[in-house]
C-alpha cells in the first residue's frame, strides 16, 4: 500500500511502516525479525508485494471465518 506521502510500505506482510524503497524492511521489522530475514537476491517488486499481501489477507480472512464456525455452539439436536 502506498501512503499519501508516496512512500512504499515495509515489505513484511501487515506492516505499514513507510520505507525509502519498495522491497525494503523497516527498522522495526529488521530489529524484530533480523535473523529470520534473508538478504540478497532481487527485492520484491511492488506488484509482487501487492499480490503476496492480497493472498495473505485472503488467508487471514478465511481463517477468521473458519474460527467463527468452530466457536459457534452446535444447535440442539431434536430427538
Amino acid at each position: 500500500m502506498m501512503h499519501a506521502n508516496l512512500f512504499p510500505d515495509c515489505v513484511l506482510p501487515a506492516c505499514t511502516t513507510p520505507v525509502a524503497e519498495p522491497g525494503q524492511a523497516c527498522p522495526e521489522c529488521v530489529t524484530a525479525f533480523g535473523p529470520m530475514l534473508r538478504t540478497g537476491g532481487a527485492p520484491l517488486t511492488e506488484e509482487e508485494i501487492r499480490e503476496r499481501d492480497d493472498m495473505t489477507n485472503a488467508i487471514y480472512q478465511h481463517r477468521a471465518m473458519m474460527r467463527g464456525y468452530r466457536t459457534t455452539p452446535a444447535p440442539e439436536q431434536q430427538t
